[in-house]
């Protein structure tokens, strides 16, 4: 599952929080956002990034 949010560093540190796991922090990729990956308390891996600039 992916999320396209206004600000990826703080939808990870807010999900993070809330019990997910980080499985790839969030970095700026060659595509031109902010990518990261996490997985949720069940067992679900997620994307979340928003773009630069």
């Amino acid at each position: 599952l992916h999320l396209q949010v206004k600000d990826a560093d703080a939808a990870f540190a807010r999900a993070v929080d809330a019990g997910a796991t980080a499985t790839m922090p969030p970095a700026d990729m060659f595509w031109g956002d902010r990518y990261g990956q996490l997985r949720d308390p069940f067992g679900h891996t997620w994307s979340i990034g928003s773009p630069l600039g």
